[in-house]
């Protein structure tokens, strides 16, 4: 393993020894997992949009829809003052080959002082080594489902610990990418950058995370999307644009977006099944030093802890739906949600096209679907033993799972009849540096 200084004048971030401290933490802490660790600091927008272009290989997509307006104008320092990122910002960038899947990775955190002196680069770099642990677990029992020749040569990773958390626009107003959205991943042939080509046979992927909260969920969903996992399973077939019109027409829904996406319902479900179990040994132990307190008492076994973590993550992923719902319910016509609760009892929601452009339904609602009743169903890509018998088998399984979740009577009133969170949240569960 080998530690280098970034040419930047770090000057500008802290006193010389500090800096040495933090280097010398980032090199330590990941020397079980990277070969290489650079510190260094990004002293602006200009410099720092520079090193996401040519040493990361983002090209022109920072620049396109795929990133949300408001990041990007606290990114270049346009936005609010309360929301712009702090100049300078540290970087602690990361390279290692994952030793099981053959896949080369580059990994930069952009964070502040109180982030980088807590560990979070460290924790993240776990997390992206255990998401390609579980994206290559899942090829090894379902091979069809994320071949070979999909999952890429190479990972160039972008997290950026932007303080900004998701919320909810004012009532009536549409919910789109920059109250929701965190991250998203590209493709290509090769990239180059900093004196080095990384090409191949295989794809490489881009993934950009710009949010420090849920960040590590967020880098898991991107790591599904960047290795193929999702597309191996949806692959946009006739079952799929069947099951997506049949709950678009159930629930009269639509959106500014197009269409209903299951395509990120099973992402995003699988996502937070995974991080569930990233962050289950943390919690196991956090919680016998709560309990140390007042009695000594054995820690949570795993499995007792990812039970409790389940219904945890359940309670919570019906009550962001059920907070939804009264935000969009808000804006519309008393009388017409007064005749949607007397339809038979049951109380749906209905959307109108100028509510989101977010994959809102997706995200939120389709989730919260899988993981209450039907998540036992789903197809074994979720770290289980079994594999199925077929490709063919597996795909018509999940898009009648799907069906079935989003347009189940019962989800809907447990969704009315739960309390409302009181913020806009992807999961309940954290990291712990």
């Amino acid at each position: 393993m080998t530690s280098t200084r970034s040419n930047n004048t770090i000057s500008d971030a802290g006193s010389a020894a500090g800096v040495w401290a933090m280097e010398r933490m980032a090199t330590d802490a990941a020397s079980k997992d990277a070969d290489s660790v650079r510190v260094g600091v990004w002293k602006g927008p200009d410099e720092a949009l520079l090193a996401l272009k040519a040493v990361y290989g983002f090209g022109q997509t920072f620049e396109s829809g795929h990133v949300a307006e408001e990041f990007r104008r606290a990114f270049t320092g346009r936005g609010a003052p309360r929301r712009r990122l702090k100049w300078p910002v540290n970087t602690v960038e990361y390279s290692f080959r994952h030793d099981v899947s053959g896949v080369r990775a580059k990994l930069c955190v952009v964070c502040d002082v109180a982030q980088l002196m807590r560990g979070e680069p460290r924790e993240l770099l776990r997390t992206l080594v255990f998401a390609l642990d579980c994206v290559h677990r899942a090829r090894e029992v379902t091979g069809f489902l994320c071949p070979a020749e999909a999952i890429p040569c190479c990972l160039s990773v972008v997290v950026v610990l932007w303080r900004q958390g998701r919320r909810l626009p004012h009532p009536g107003c549409s919910v789109d990418s920059d109250h929701v959205n965190a991250g998203f991943c590209t493709w290509a042939t090769e990239l180059s950058g900093a004196g080095e080509t990384w090409g191949g046979s295989r794809p490489w992927a881009n993934i950009l995370v710009y949010r420090a909260q849920h960040a590590h969920k967020v880098l898991i969903h991107e790591v599904i999307h960047g290795c193929g996992l999702d597309a191996g399973l949806l692959t946009g077939d006739a079952r799929q644009e069947a099951a997506e019109a049949a709950v678009m027409r159930e629930l009269d829904y639509s959106s500014t977006n197009g269409s209903l996406d299951g395509g990120e319902a099973f992402t995003e479900t699988l996502a937070c099944f995974w991080h569930m179990f990233r962050v289950a040994p943390s919690h196991c132990l956090t919680g016998a030093a709560a309990a140390g307190r007042k009695r000594i008492r054995r820690p949570r076994h795993p499995v007792e802890e990812v039970a409790r973590l389940w219904e945890r993550e359940r309670r919570r992923a019906m009550s962001v739906c059920s907070l939804l719902v009264r935000h969009f319910e808000t804006g519309a016509a008393s009388t017409d949600t007064a005749a949607r609760k007397g339809e038979g009892g049951v109380h749906r929601l209905r959307l109108s096209r100028t509510v989101e452009n977010a994959h809102v339904m997706s995200y939120f609602f389709g989730k919260a679907a899988l993981w209450s009743d039907y998540m036992h169903r789903l197809p074994c890509v979720c770290l289980c033993t079994t594999p199925s018998s077929s490709p063919t088998e597996t795909t018509a399984t999940f898009w009648s799972v799907f069906e079935r979740a989003l347009t189940d009577d019962a989800f809907w009133r447990a969704v009315f009849c739960t309390p409302p969170a009181s913020r806009l949240t992807m999961t309940s569960l954290g990291v712990s540096a």
